[in-house]
């Protein structure tokens, strides 16, 4: 699969700004997108994670730009051959309009290739080619919890394309993701508890920063206060059967995506659940785990990663555990019988 890259407008600030000319070309320009580390799968939906190792027909616009090099070496200063601009599959072939750009002809001349994506976050990717594969967010901070469709990505660097390598197959554009994301939560008793009921009431992901900027793989947070988010709020009656334990999430989506960032003991996870027992006496039950101090530690929401957590609700049985304040005392009395 590829498409044609084609012309743009000078949408943002470039560290290339020399711009070269295409008379001289005769083959149509090809990309063909694909995704790096990631599970196996495919996409469902437009909006929302991008999952498996095909960015498919379904999946949503992107950008890209390319830089032009006299020689496939990329060490002299690149000219802008390809404005920042916007792809989309045509039903046939990922590409751009109303213009399409073609491999130079100059002999030795090569191109390198830098792309994100989705095309709807294109205001807050800023091009220089000074940091990796490309694309920084820094011109403005990127709000995630707001902008809960986008599942940011940004292609491995392509270097030294040329016609004869690409021409006919596309030029390889490897997409990973810079978010983290809430995959699912499942929640479950750890044996039967005859004769009560157990309701799963709220879930939230505390203390949460949402709001940042990127640059070379690390994020920065640039809000002043925490969010907490509110990932479930219902009511969810569970057991310790398997089918009944996935959590549907409230927050909008099936998914959550979190700024990547270091975890301390106020990020917990807090859960609010209810007790009914045989009496019809219900106890609601809240606590907070403490995600930096599992038996397997989190440290942090790493790019790249999804997650997904397992929890499991016992009760402690009530055993009463009898006892004699004192032995019998012995009491007894003499009387005088005439």
């Amino acid at each position: 699969m590829f498409f044609a890259a084609v012309a743009s407008l000078a949408l943002v600030a470039c560290t290339k700004n020399e711009r070269i000319t295409h008379d001289e070309a005769d083959t149509l320009i090809g990309l063909s997108p694909v995704m790096y580390k990631s599970a196996n799968g495919t996409k469902a939906d437009p909006a929302g994670p991008i999952s498996g190792t095909t960015y498919d027909t379904t999946s949503t616009d992107f950008g890209t730009q390319a830089l032009y090099y006299n020689t496939e070496n990329t060490d002299n200063d690149g000219k802008t051959f390809i404005e920042k601009y916007q792809v989309a599959y045509d039903g046939s072939n990922w590409s751009t309009t109303p213009d399409s750009y073609y491999w130079p002809k100059a002999s030795g001349a090569s191109l390198t290739f830098y792309s994100f994506s989705p095309w709807a976050a294109a205001d807050y990717f800023t091009f220089d080619s000074s940091v990796t594969d490309g694309w920084k967010i820094s011109d403005k901070s990127y709000d995630v919890d707001a902008n809960q469709k986008n599942d940011l990505m940004i292609a491995k660097k392509a270097e030294g394309c040329t016609k004869a390598k690409y021409g006919e197959t596309g030029v390889p554009t490897v997409f990973y993701h810079i978010l983290s994301y809430l995959d699912k939560i499942n929640i479950k008793l750890d044996k039967e508890y005859s004769s009560y009921t157990f309701k799963l009431l709220e879930i939230q992901l505390k203390a949460i920063d949402y709001e940042g900027t990127y640059t070379d793989s690390v994020w920065t947070k640039t809000n002043t206060e925490t969010k907490d988010v509110q990932i479930f709020k219902g009511e969810k009656a569970f057991t310790n059967e398997d089918e009944d334990s996935d959590v549907e999430f409230t927050v909008g989506n099936s998914w959550y995506f979190i700024m990547p960032q270091e975890l301390s003991s106020d990020k917990v996870l807090y859960i609010k659940y209810s007790i009914t027992n045989p009496n019809n006496v219900t106890e609601p039950v809240e606590t907070s785990i403490d995600l930096t101090a599992l038996s397997t530690p989190l440290t942090a929401y790493e790019m790249g990663k999804k997650y997904s957590f397992n929890l499991t609700v016992s009760l402690d049985e009530i055993i009463l555990d009898p006892s004699i304040q004192s032995d019998w005392v012995t009491v007894s009395s003499s009387t005088s019988v005439e």
